[in-house]
């Protein structure tokens, strides 16, 4: 493992080797480490981002780079949410950048902890996913109101996500949101109850069973509007109409272990295929 000379930069390179999937290429950056943990599994690899000091502070970059090769499985995950501290001046922002390649028959799971930004805090992020026809991806986007404990929800300045797939050179979904207060009607009035959300994306065969499971709950979970908040709402809706093999889930909860919760019902198959290391963070 080695350390990038350009600050904030990480590179993944994960392909098979005499019938055994390897990490060709790891190498990182303040204020991004990447950890691999001890292999277990000889068809499958994970990458664990962490970070210094516990978080981003105003003004840090991540940049990563992620190739998965021809027939390689990877999952990345986060040891812990994605801390963003407060700025100190208003054209400060902590951003994180993601290029990902699918080679044909990569797999890649994609499964951090969710983004925690603090009160003052102001967070980009954007993700681009270029994939082959044949490779299959899972994607988890999710975020948090900040350190509810502490009576943070939603104080943050300024949140941003997008994500971008394209497969074989053709874009095939793009999905942005912006939280931020406006003039007399603040952040948190607009949420409601709901203090975690979640985008997930899901395309490629190896993820068939798991979209046709999750679509045909999703045809049978009727929501009846009461007085109070449901716990968890969620829909689905296919990637794009082009795509074949693809879904995206849409969730809100009202507090993060419910969130958390029903992720972990939603992966609980794919889970198992790549170790249980989403379960056990």
């Amino acid at each position: 493992m080695t350390k990038s000379e350009n600050q904030g930069n990480g590179n993944i390179v994960c392909q098979v080797v005499n019938n055994k999937v390897e990490l060709t290429q790891l190498s990182f950056a303040y204020p991004v480490r990447l950890m691999q943990p001890k292999s277990f599994l000889d068809n499958h690899q994970a990458v664990y981002i962490l970070g210094y000091g516990g978080g981003l502070l105003a003004g840090d970059h991540v940049s990563l780079s992620v190739h998965v090769k021809e027939s390689a499985s990877l999952s990345i995950h986060s040891q812990a949410s994605t801390k963003v501290y407060k700025r100190i001046m208003d054209d400060q922002y902590s951003s994180q950048d993601m290029i990902v390649e699918l080679e044909a028959n990569a797999f890649l799971c994609l499964l951090p902890e969710p983004v925690t930004c603090f009160s003052k805090a102001a967070y980009k992020q954007h993700q681009i996913f270029n994939l082959h026809k044949d490779s299959s991806l899972l994607l988890l986007d999710w975020f948090t109101p900040g350190r509810v404990s502490r009576g943070e929800v939603y104080d943050f300045d300024y949140y941003y996500s997008e994500n971008i797939i394209n497969i074989d050179g053709k874009r095939f979904a793009r999905e942005a949101y912006m939280l931020k207060d406006e003039e007399g009607f603040s952040l948190k009035e607009r949420m409601g109850k709901y203090e975690c959300f979640a985008n997930v994306y899901m395309y490629g065969s190896r993820l068939d069973d798991l979209i046709s499971e999750t679509q045909m709950e999703c045809t049978s979970n009727v929501i009846h509007r009461k007085g109070t908040a449901e716990p968890i709402m969620w829909s689905v809706s296919p990637l794009c109409f082009d795509a074949k093999h693809g879904l995206v889930l849409r969730a809100c909860a009202i507090d993060t272990i419910a969130m958390r919760e029903f992720l972990l019902a939603r992966f609980k198959s794919i889970d198992n295929e790549i170790g249980n290391l989403f379960s056990r963070i």
